[in-house]
Protein backbone atom coordinates (compact mmCIF):
# COMPACT_ATOMS: atom_id res chain seq x y z
CA UNK A 1 0.00 0.00 0.00
CA UNK A 2 1.47 3.33 -1.09
CA UNK A 3 2.31 5.82 1.92
CA UNK A 4 -0.17 8.35 0.77
CA UNK A 5 -2.85 5.96 1.56
CA UNK A 6 -1.94 5.18 5.23
CA UNK A 7 -5.10 7.17 6.53
CA UNK A 8 -7.69 5.39 4.25
CA UNK A 9 -6.77 2.16 6.15
CA UNK A 10 -7.72 3.67 9.36
CA UNK A 11 -10.39 1.12 10.85
CA UNK A 12 -11.99 4.51 12.79
CA UNK A 13 -13.02 1.54 15.62
CA UNK A 14 -11.97 1.92 18.88
CA UNK A 15 -11.46 -1.41 21.65
CA UNK A 16 -13.20 -0.73 25.17
CA UNK A 17 -9.46 -1.18 26.60
CA UNK A 18 -5.86 -0.94 25.18
CA UNK A 19 -2.91 -3.21 27.21
CA UNK A 20 0.44 -0.85 27.97
CA UNK A 21 3.20 -3.11 30.13
CA UNK A 22 0.23 -5.09 31.23
CA UNK A 23 -1.84 -2.39 32.03
CA UNK A 24 -5.56 -1.81 30.74
CA UNK A 25 -5.69 1.87 30.01
CA UNK A 26 -9.40 3.02 28.96
CA UNK A 27 -9.60 4.40 25.23
CA UNK A 28 -11.09 7.30 26.74
CA UNK A 29 -7.45 8.59 28.74
CA UNK A 30 -5.54 7.36 25.86
CA UNK A 31 -3.94 9.45 22.50
CA UNK A 32 -1.71 8.33 19.59
CA UNK A 33 0.30 10.92 17.95
CA UNK A 34 2.93 9.83 15.36
CA UNK A 35 3.87 11.79 12.00
CA UNK A 36 4.31 9.93 8.41
CA UNK A 37 7.07 9.80 6.06
CA UNK A 38 4.87 12.41 4.08
CA UNK A 39 4.93 14.50 7.18
CA UNK A 40 1.32 14.24 7.76
CA UNK A 41 0.37 14.77 11.25
CA UNK A 42 -1.73 11.11 12.28
CA UNK A 43 -3.28 12.22 16.19
CA UNK A 44 -5.65 9.48 16.84
CA UNK A 45 -7.88 10.03 20.30
CA UNK A 46 -10.30 8.61 22.12
CA UNK A 47 -12.79 6.79 19.85
CA UNK A 48 -10.50 7.46 17.19
CA UNK A 49 -7.70 4.83 18.39
CA UNK A 50 -7.13 2.22 14.97
CA UNK A 51 -7.63 -1.20 15.37
CA UNK A 52 -6.46 -2.31 12.00
CA UNK A 53 -3.84 -0.25 9.77
CA UNK A 54 -0.44 -0.45 8.90
CA UNK A 55 0.25 1.43 12.13
CA UNK A 56 1.69 -0.53 15.14
CA UNK A 57 -1.12 -0.95 17.83
CA UNK A 58 -0.69 -1.68 21.40
CA UNK A 59 -3.22 -4.74 21.80
CA UNK A 60 -2.68 -7.26 24.59
CA UNK A 61 0.52 -6.25 26.20
CA UNK A 62 2.49 -6.61 22.62
CA UNK A 63 3.17 -4.82 19.40
CA UNK A 64 0.99 -5.99 16.44
CA UNK A 65 0.81 -4.99 12.75
CA UNK A 66 -2.08 -6.10 10.72
CA UNK A 67 -2.77 -5.16 6.83
CA UNK A 68 0.20 -6.29 5.24
CA UNK A 69 1.69 -9.55 4.45
CA UNK A 70 3.20 -11.12 7.92
CA UNK A 71 6.31 -12.17 6.16
CA UNK A 72 7.07 -8.57 5.88
CA UNK A 73 10.51 -7.22 7.61
CA UNK A 74 10.35 -4.99 10.23
CA UNK A 75 12.59 -2.56 12.26
CA UNK A 76 11.78 -0.88 15.87
CA UNK A 77 14.24 1.76 16.66
CA UNK A 78 14.08 4.13 19.34
CA UNK A 79 13.53 7.65 18.29
CA UNK A 80 15.94 9.20 21.28
CA UNK A 81 19.38 7.74 20.45
CA UNK A 82 17.94 5.62 16.97
CA UNK A 83 19.24 2.28 18.92
CA UNK A 84 17.20 -0.87 17.50
CA UNK A 85 15.19 -2.66 19.62
CA UNK A 86 13.17 -5.02 17.23
CA UNK A 87 14.23 -6.84 14.35
CA UNK A 88 11.98 -9.75 12.11
CA UNK A 89 9.69 -10.36 10.43
CA UNK A 90 5.57 -8.92 11.34
CA UNK A 91 4.16 -12.39 12.56
CA UNK A 92 7.14 -12.14 15.03
CA UNK A 93 6.70 -8.56 16.49
CA UNK A 94 4.29 -9.86 19.37
CA UNK A 95 7.57 -10.96 20.83
CA UNK A 96 8.70 -7.31 21.39
CA UNK A 97 7.16 -5.38 24.29
CA UNK A 98 7.05 -1.60 23.97
CA UNK A 99 7.44 0.51 26.58
CA UNK A 100 4.67 2.79 27.30
CA UNK A 101 5.73 7.27 26.88
CA UNK A 102 8.74 6.15 24.28
CA UNK A 103 8.93 7.33 20.80
CA UNK A 104 9.72 4.49 18.23
CA UNK A 105 10.55 4.66 14.88
CA UNK A 106 9.22 2.00 12.52
CA UNK A 107 10.50 0.49 9.07
CA UNK A 108 7.95 -2.24 7.37
CA UNK A 109 9.12 -3.70 4.16
CA UNK A 110 6.99 -5.62 2.22
CA UNK A 111 8.46 -7.90 -0.98
CA UNK A 112 6.91 -10.53 -2.96
CA UNK A 113 8.69 -12.87 -5.87
CA UNK A 114 11.30 -9.99 -6.21
CA UNK A 115 8.92 -8.57 -8.35
CA UNK A 116 6.96 -6.50 -5.68
CA UNK A 117 8.73 -3.79 -3.09
CA UNK A 118 7.28 -1.23 -0.42
CA UNK A 119 8.88 0.30 2.42
CA UNK A 120 6.59 2.20 5.34
CA UNK A 121 8.22 3.98 7.59
CA UNK A 122 6.97 6.60 10.65
CA UNK A 123 6.91 6.92 14.03
CA UNK A 124 4.71 6.90 16.90
CA UNK A 125 4.24 7.90 20.41
CA UNK A 126 1.93 6.28 23.14
CA UNK A 127 1.50 8.48 25.89
CA UNK A 128 -1.74 7.65 28.78
CA UNK A 129 -3.14 10.79 30.13
CA UNK A 130 -3.29 11.08 34.08
CA UNK A 131 -5.55 10.62 36.15
CA UNK A 132 -7.24 12.75 38.65
CA UNK A 133 -9.02 11.83 41.95
CA UNK A 134 -9.91 14.00 44.60
CA UNK A 135 -12.32 12.23 47.77
CA UNK A 136 -13.81 13.17 49.84
CA UNK A 137 -16.26 16.04 47.86
CA UNK A 138 -18.84 16.38 50.99
CA UNK A 139 -17.01 16.98 53.92
CA UNK A 140 -17.21 19.43 57.21
CA UNK A 141 -14.58 22.47 58.39
CA UNK A 142 -11.69 20.38 60.37
CA UNK A 143 -11.14 17.30 58.00
CA UNK A 144 -9.19 16.81 55.19
CA UNK A 145 -9.28 15.81 51.52
CA UNK A 146 -6.85 13.30 49.91
CA UNK A 147 -5.87 13.81 46.16
CA UNK A 148 -4.08 11.67 43.68
CA UNK A 149 -2.89 11.97 40.50
CA UNK A 150 -1.86 8.85 38.59
CA UNK A 151 0.77 8.48 36.01
CA UNK A 152 3.41 10.81 37.11
CA UNK A 153 6.55 10.41 35.63
CA UNK A 154 10.26 12.01 36.27
CA UNK A 155 10.40 15.43 35.62
CA UNK A 156 6.35 16.26 35.00
CA UNK A 157 5.02 19.60 36.33
CA UNK A 158 2.62 18.46 38.48
CA UNK A 159 0.54 19.74 41.57
CA UNK A 160 -3.03 21.28 42.68
CA UNK A 161 -4.44 24.93 42.48
CA UNK A 162 -6.29 25.60 45.64
CA UNK A 163 -8.94 27.60 46.95
CA UNK A 164 -6.48 28.89 50.24
CA UNK A 165 -3.10 29.59 50.97
CA UNK A 166 -1.58 26.31 51.00
CA UNK A 167 0.71 24.36 49.54
CA UNK A 168 0.29 20.25 49.09
CA UNK A 169 3.31 18.68 49.84
CA UNK A 170 2.98 15.48 47.29
CA UNK A 171 3.70 11.76 48.24
CA UNK A 172 5.55 9.57 45.45
CA UNK A 173 4.10 5.74 45.30
CA UNK A 174 5.34 4.39 41.93
CA UNK A 175 3.74 6.09 39.18
CA UNK A 176 1.11 7.95 41.31
CA UNK A 177 1.78 11.18 43.37
CA UNK A 178 -0.72 11.83 46.71
CA UNK A 179 -1.30 14.70 49.12
CA UNK A 180 -3.30 15.17 52.11
CA UNK A 181 -5.70 18.68 51.95
CA UNK A 182 -6.69 20.15 55.10
CA UNK A 183 -9.77 21.97 55.71
CA UNK A 184 -9.98 23.70 58.72
CA UNK A 185 -12.05 25.43 61.45
CA UNK A 186 -11.32 28.68 59.59
CA UNK A 187 -12.60 27.04 56.23
CA UNK A 188 -15.65 29.23 54.52
CA UNK A 189 -18.49 26.89 54.48
CA UNK A 190 -20.03 26.50 50.82
CA UNK A 191 -18.74 25.24 47.50
CA UNK A 192 -15.46 25.37 45.95
CA UNK A 193 -13.40 24.25 43.20
CA UNK A 194 -9.52 22.94 42.82
CA UNK A 195 -7.75 21.97 39.96
CA UNK A 196 -5.16 19.22 39.48
CA UNK A 197 -3.19 19.23 36.95
CA UNK A 198 0.30 17.31 35.52
CA UNK A 199 2.49 17.87 32.33
CA UNK A 200 -0.06 19.89 30.31
CA UNK A 201 -3.21 17.90 31.72
CA UNK A 202 -5.34 19.37 34.31
CA UNK A 203 -8.97 18.65 35.75
CA UNK A 204 -10.95 20.67 38.24
CA UNK A 205 -13.10 19.39 40.67
CA UNK A 206 -15.99 21.03 42.80
CA UNK A 207 -16.18 20.15 46.63
CA UNK A 208 -18.71 21.21 49.52
CA UNK A 209 -17.90 22.68 52.97
CA UNK A 210 -20.60 21.80 55.76
CA UNK A 211 -21.07 24.16 58.25
CA UNK A 212 -20.17 23.39 61.80
CA UNK A 213 -21.00 25.61 64.56
CA UNK A 214 -18.38 26.45 67.41
CA UNK A 215 -19.08 27.28 70.64
CA UNK A 216 -17.86 30.51 72.73
CA UNK A 217 -15.37 30.20 75.17
CA UNK A 218 -14.85 33.49 77.81
CA UNK A 219 -11.60 32.57 80.24
CA UNK A 220 -9.46 34.34 82.84
CA UNK A 221 -5.99 33.77 83.27
CA UNK A 222 -3.94 35.06 86.10
CA UNK A 223 -0.78 34.44 88.16
CA UNK A 224 2.26 32.30 86.65
CA UNK A 225 0.26 30.66 83.86
CA UNK A 226 -0.40 34.30 82.56
CA UNK A 227 3.39 34.87 82.87
CA UNK A 228 3.82 32.68 80.52
CA UNK A 229 1.97 34.24 77.79
CA UNK A 230 4.55 37.00 76.91
CA UNK A 231 5.91 38.11 73.40
CA UNK A 232 9.49 36.48 73.65
CA UNK A 233 7.71 33.38 74.83
CA UNK A 234 5.81 33.42 71.67
CA UNK A 235 8.35 34.14 69.47
CA UNK A 236 10.20 30.94 71.25
CA UNK A 237 7.59 28.65 70.29
CA UNK A 238 7.53 29.99 66.61
CA UNK A 239 11.08 29.89 65.95
CA UNK A 240 11.03 26.26 67.55
CA UNK A 241 7.80 24.40 66.20
CA UNK A 242 6.49 26.22 63.07
CA UNK A 243 9.68 25.17 61.06
CA UNK A 244 8.77 21.33 62.72
CA UNK A 245 4.82 21.66 61.52
CA UNK A 246 5.99 21.95 58.19
CA UNK A 247 7.76 18.52 58.25
CA UNK A 248 7.20 15.29 56.08
CA UNK A 249 7.98 12.17 56.10
CA UNK A 250 7.09 10.34 53.33
CA UNK A 251 6.59 7.03 55.28
CA UNK A 252 3.53 6.23 56.56
CA UNK A 253 3.35 5.27 60.03
CA UNK A 254 -0.28 5.35 61.49
CA UNK A 255 -2.11 1.98 61.25
CA UNK A 256 -5.63 1.65 61.55
CA UNK A 257 -7.88 4.91 63.59
CA UNK A 258 -6.35 6.40 66.11
CA UNK A 259 -7.77 6.30 69.78
CA UNK A 260 -8.10 9.12 72.16
CA UNK A 261 -4.66 10.05 74.36
CA UNK A 262 -5.66 10.41 77.59
CA UNK A 263 -8.96 9.79 79.96
CA UNK A 264 -10.50 13.25 81.30
CA UNK A 265 -13.21 15.63 80.96
CA UNK A 266 -13.51 18.03 77.51
CA UNK A 267 -13.03 21.48 78.51
CA UNK A 268 -12.37 23.42 75.44
CA UNK A 269 -13.31 21.94 71.94
CA UNK A 270 -12.00 21.85 68.82
CA UNK A 271 -12.12 25.35 66.75
CA UNK A 272 -13.81 26.97 69.63
CA UNK A 273 -14.00 31.31 70.03
CA UNK A 274 -11.77 31.68 72.72
CA UNK A 275 -12.13 35.51 74.78
CA UNK A 276 -9.60 35.68 77.28
CA UNK A 277 -9.05 38.43 79.97
CA UNK A 278 -11.74 39.98 78.46
CA UNK A 279 -10.70 40.55 75.06
CA UNK A 280 -12.84 41.80 72.72
CA UNK A 281 -11.31 39.75 69.91
CA UNK A 282 -11.54 36.04 70.32
CA UNK A 283 -8.47 33.53 69.09
CA UNK A 284 -9.49 30.17 68.04
CA UNK A 285 -8.77 27.42 69.58
CA UNK A 286 -6.87 24.60 67.42
CA UNK A 287 -6.56 21.74 69.35
CA UNK A 288 -8.85 19.75 72.59
CA UNK A 289 -7.99 20.26 76.08
CA UNK A 290 -8.71 17.26 78.11
CA UNK A 291 -8.43 17.44 81.69
CA UNK A 292 -8.03 15.34 84.46
CA UNK A 293 -5.58 15.27 87.77
CA UNK A 294 -2.15 15.58 87.58
CA UNK A 295 0.48 12.40 86.70
CA UNK A 296 -2.82 11.08 83.95
CA UNK A 297 -1.16 8.82 81.50
CA UNK A 298 -0.84 10.16 77.78
CA UNK A 299 -0.56 7.93 75.33
CA UNK A 300 0.42 8.03 71.66
CA UNK A 301 -3.10 7.91 69.56
CA UNK A 302 -1.20 5.84 66.61
CA UNK A 303 2.33 4.63 65.55
CA UNK A 304 4.33 7.53 64.48
CA UNK A 305 8.19 8.89 64.77
CA UNK A 306 8.52 11.89 67.92
CA UNK A 307 10.27 14.79 66.06
CA UNK A 308 10.26 16.92 68.89
CA UNK A 309 10.44 16.33 72.50
CA UNK A 310 11.00 19.80 75.01
CA UNK A 311 10.09 22.55 76.93
CA UNK A 312 9.25 25.80 76.17
CA UNK A 313 7.94 28.80 77.73
CA UNK A 314 4.56 28.42 76.14
CA UNK A 315 3.20 25.49 76.04
CA UNK A 316 5.42 24.10 79.08
CA UNK A 317 6.42 20.48 78.16
CA UNK A 318 5.74 19.62 74.42
CA UNK A 319 5.74 16.93 72.18
CA UNK A 320 5.16 16.59 68.54
CA UNK A 321 4.75 13.45 66.76
CA UNK A 322 4.82 12.75 62.69
CA UNK A 323 2.25 10.31 61.40
CA UNK A 324 3.46 10.43 58.22
CA UNK A 325 2.39 12.48 54.98
CA UNK A 326 2.98 15.39 57.05
CA UNK A 327 -0.12 14.52 59.33
CA UNK A 328 1.03 15.59 63.43
CA UNK A 329 -0.36 15.26 66.77
CA UNK A 330 0.72 18.13 69.14
CA UNK A 331 0.46 17.29 72.84
CA UNK A 332 1.18 20.77 75.27
CA UNK A 333 1.59 21.14 78.54
CA UNK A 334 2.29 18.00 80.38
CA UNK A 335 3.63 17.35 83.72
CA UNK A 336 7.02 15.53 82.14
CA UNK A 337 7.83 13.34 78.86
CA UNK A 338 8.87 9.68 78.28
CA UNK A 339 9.87 9.73 75.25
CA UNK A 340 12.53 11.32 72.85
CA UNK A 341 13.21 13.32 69.24
CA UNK A 342 13.96 10.38 66.82
CA UNK A 343 12.04 7.58 68.70
CA UNK A 344 9.32 5.58 67.15
CA UNK A 345 6.25 4.96 69.24
CA UNK A 346 3.77 2.60 68.81
CA UNK A 347 -0.48 2.91 69.42
CA UNK A 348 -1.02 3.05 73.06
CA UNK A 349 2.85 3.86 73.96
CA UNK A 350 3.08 5.93 77.21
CA UNK A 351 4.71 9.39 76.10
CA UNK A 352 4.12 11.19 79.53
CA UNK A 353 1.03 12.66 82.09
CA UNK A 354 -1.10 15.36 82.19
CA UNK A 355 0.44 18.56 83.74
CA UNK A 356 -0.22 22.21 84.17
CA UNK A 357 2.88 23.64 82.70
CA UNK A 358 3.52 26.83 80.81
CA UNK A 359 0.35 28.99 79.76
CA UNK A 360 -2.40 26.79 81.60
CA UNK A 361 -5.06 27.06 84.11
CA UNK A 362 -4.86 23.76 85.72
CA UNK A 363 -4.30 20.48 84.39
CA UNK A 364 -4.62 19.33 81.11
CA UNK A 365 -3.67 18.12 77.80
CA UNK A 366 -3.71 20.47 74.71
CA UNK A 367 -4.11 17.62 72.11
CA UNK A 368 -4.27 19.00 68.48
CA UNK A 369 -3.90 17.19 65.43
CA UNK A 370 -2.39 18.92 62.17
CA UNK A 371 -1.51 18.49 58.51
CA UNK A 372 1.35 20.49 57.86
CA UNK A 373 0.65 23.59 59.61
CA UNK A 374 -2.96 23.67 59.24
CA UNK A 375 -5.30 22.43 62.29
CA UNK A 376 -8.12 19.47 61.49
CA UNK A 377 -10.24 18.25 64.03
CA UNK A 378 -9.27 15.29 65.85
CA UNK A 379 -12.69 14.23 66.29
CA UNK A 380 -12.71 12.86 63.07
CA UNK A 381 -9.71 10.63 63.91
CA UNK A 382 -11.34 9.04 65.93
CA UNK A 383 -13.96 6.99 64.10
CA UNK A 384 -12.70 6.13 61.09
CA UNK A 385 -14.55 8.97 59.20
CA UNK A 386 -11.50 11.12 58.39
CA UNK A 387 -10.93 12.15 54.88
CA UNK A 388 -7.15 10.93 55.21
CA UNK A 389 -8.27 7.23 55.84
CA UNK A 390 -8.96 7.13 52.51
CA UNK A 391 -4.98 7.10 51.73
CA UNK A 392 -5.31 3.61 52.95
Amino acid sequence: MPIDEIDSAINKSAPDNIFVNGNAVSASNFKITGKSIADRELVYTSGDVPTVTEKLLFKENVLNVSGTAPESKVEVARASDGSVVFTGIVSDISKFSPESHTEYLISIVSSQNDDYYSEYKFSIVFEIEPIFHVSPLDIKTGDSIVVRIEDVREGDDFGANLPFSYTAKFKRTGNDAIALIPINHAFEPGQHKMTLYCRGYEKEFEFNVNRVEYQEQHLTITGEGAAANTAESSKEYADTMYPLFLSFDEEIYWEGTFIWPADGSITTDYGLYRYTNGSEVPTRHTGIDIANAEGTDIVAPNRGKVIYSGFLTLSGNTILIEHGMGLHTLYMHMLDRTVEAGDIVEKGQLIGHIGTTGYSTGPHLHYQMMILDYSISPWYSLDGSAGFYQLK
